[in-house]
């Protein structure tokens, strides 16, 4: 049996947030000298390194002012990824409906350049943004236009997170046997990536899901096999 403290902690589901398992990894756009202002691109590393650090307010100045230069120097794709930055912090600090709004303008820069990954990674900022809103039909759209992108383009960690994130939206509108359904699937990839942080934090949520079916047998399996 495992520990009653485990179950307790494990039963806080874990979406995949930008960068893991919740969400789809940040893009990455390329640097140009000719054409960017060297002020814009520090700021955004500044600003994703606050971020990493946990100093939001300061990721998020840091981030806007980047954002506000790229636009002014016409660089539209470097904007999107502060945007997505942005959308990010704002996840972190959970200020969902800023998440809505940074991630709305990154996904119509991205469009425009197409720009598939940054596209990605804002339908999945828009997705758990509105899952943590309780606005769970928009949320199951941008997810599942999240994941056909990332089929599209054969991106198979950015498909675990929206197949992840889809498990946990169907979760938590009651439609158990839905998220089971996608949160197998996420396993069924991440174990192909040897991602041993992914896959813990996917069985946790497989355990929580047949957990709250009350099906304690099944839910202790996926716990045991989590802290393996």
């Amino acid at each position: 049996n495992i520990p009653t403290e485990f179950i307790k902690i494990a039963r806080e589901d874990s979406d995949s947030p930008v960068g893991e398992v919740d969400e789809a990894p940040q893009a990455k756009v390329p640097y140009n000298n000719e054409e960017e202002s060297f002020e814009a691109s520090e700021l955004l590393q500044q600003g994703i390194e606050q971020q990493q650090a946990g100093d939001f307010n300061a990721a998020i100045k840091a981030l806007q002012h980047s954002s506000a230069l790229f636009q002014a120097y016409g660089n539209s794709l470097k904007q999107a990824q502060a945007l997505s930055y942005l959308a990010l912090v704002a996840y972190c600090s959970g200020d969902y409906k800023s998440v809505i709004s940074y991630a709305q303008q990154c996904l119509s820069l991205a469009e425009e350049s197409e720009e598939q990954r940054l596209q990605i990674q804002a339908l999945s900022h828009l997705g758990n943004a509105y899952r943590h809103l309780k606005k769970h039909s928009e949320a199951i759209k941008f997810l599942q236009e999240c994941l056909e992108k990332a089929q599209r383009i054969q991106d198979s960690r950015s498909q675990i997170a929206a197949l992840n994130n889809l498990g946990l939206v169907y979760k938590a509108s009651n439609n158990l046997s839905k998220a089971i359904e996608y949160q197998e699937k996420s396993l069924k990839l991440v174990r192909e990536l040897r991602d041993n942080w992914g896959e813990e934090q996917i069985l946790k949520n497989l355990g929580n899901a047949w957990y709250a079916l009350m099906n304690y047998s099944k839910a202790t399996k996926y716990y045991e096999d989590c802290i393996l």
